[in-house]
């Protein structure tokens, strides 16, 4: 079992890490595609977030 904090095993559970995604969510987001820079951007972002809360 991989280990995770208290602190984000609940926000897990209550269910407030991700939004839900929904069919018209999907939609969205395959009807405007993300470019490469957009992408590299926010996996950035999200590995800085990452390494912060390690």
């Amino acid at each position: 079992m991989s280990r995770i904090s208290k602190k984000k095993l609940i926000k897990v559970l209550q269910g407030d890490l991700e939004k839900p995604v929904t069919k018209q969510s999907l939609l969205d987001q395959m009807a405007k595609p993300v470019t490469q820079e957009e992408w590299l951007k926010g996996y950035n972002e999200w590995k800085r977030k990452q390494l912060a809360n390690d």
